[in-house]
């Protein structure tokens, strides 16, 4: 004898009744109303263990996004609702699957391919509630931006610390990505599962960082005055600001660069040194060495003379 269950339950007779149900969306991103297009039903032996399962290909109707829906309901184990119905214990899974509840990194062809593989596997055995191949991917994201960026040494707390002293991230952002390490230490070393809702931070903390290193810098490019960190930058801004000026006048560099000198003073000191050497060896040959003054402080300032071509009679 087959059992009734209640509200929550659908079988192929009530179909054309009820055809409407709440069911996770793909593209919504969260929970809405599906009609139910087709479904098939399957029905175990009441003498066996007694369950069914329903396999239902439904519609979003915010969306019109179709998946499919698995219902494995287990008449075995019921619970009495508020109104005496007997309610059984139903698992459901969406395919194709997500991690729900979660937006992927925008603009992530901005990401190195080997790391934006690295971070999509992680995604795919989030989205299987694998745990611990999560974890352990999840430690391999770091790495691999540790190899990009060229940051050695011998062991990933001595790399996560360069990067933070090389100014790819501030020392609080350090300090999560060693949580991570750690909990993908005992993944890999105890066969050990993180707990409860880690894994979740832990993947925010990994976006975070590819997002800081890899997708802001590019996306702010040319359109804030971000700090020019290298010196292949600061030679093209500085040939960019060389073309507002003539043949032969003659500035420190903080002329040359008027309100851009904010972006390049922390490393001018660096910039310069490398400056004089490709101007001395006419690697550079926009500007020459000029004289060299005295502030107020006793600080030698050294001025370049603009040379952008020769003067002929």
């Amino acid at each position: 004898m087959f059992l009734s269950v209640g509200k929550n339950y659908q079988s192929d007779q009530n179909m054309s009744e009820n055809n409407t149900l709440k069911n996770y969306c793909n593209e919504c991103d969260k929970d809405t109303s599906h009609i139910v297009l087709e479904q098939h039903s399957w029905y175990s032996d009441p003498e066996d263990y007694d369950h069914s399962q329903y396999h239902k290909l439904v519609k979003c109707l915010g969306c019109d996004n179709v998946s499919l829906r698995i219902e494995d309901h287990d008449l075995f184990f019921t619970v009495q609702n508020n109104d005496g119905e007997w309610i059984p214990d139903i698992t459901i899974k969406n395919y194709p699957k997500k991690l729900q509840n979660h937006k992927k990194i925008d603009h992530d062809y901005l990401i190195p391919q080997l790391v934006r593989n690295i971070y999509k596997e992680v995604l795919l055995t989030l989205q299987e509630d694998a745990k611990i191949l999560s974890s352990l991917g999840l430690r391999a994201c770091i790495e691999s931006v540790c190899n990009h960026l060229e940051i050695t040494g011998g062991n990933l707390a001595t790399r996560i610390n360069k990067l933070s002293t090389a100014g790819y991230i501030s020392k609080k952002d350090a300090e999560r990505l060693h949580a991570i390490r750690f909990m993908g230490n005992d993944s890999a070393h105890e066969i050990k599962a993180p707990k409860g809702g880690s894994l979740k931070i832990a993947l925010e903390i990994v976006e975070h960082l590819l997002k800081s290193v890899f997708i802001l810098p590019e996306q702010a490019n040319g359109y804030l005055d971000t700090i020019v960190d290298k010196y292949e930058l600061f030679e093209t801004l500085l040939e960019k600001h060389l073309t507002n000026f003539n043949n032969g006048d003659e500035y420190p560099l903080y002329h040359f660069f008027e309100k851009d000198w904010r972006r390049v003073q922390d490393f001018i000191s660096n910039f310069q040194t490398e400056l004089i050497e490709n101007i001395n060896n006419s690697n550079f040959k926009l500007l020459e060495i000029g004289k060299k003054d005295v502030n107020q402080k006793g600080d030698e300032i050294q001025h370049f003379i603009i040379k952008r071509y020769e003067v002929t009679e």
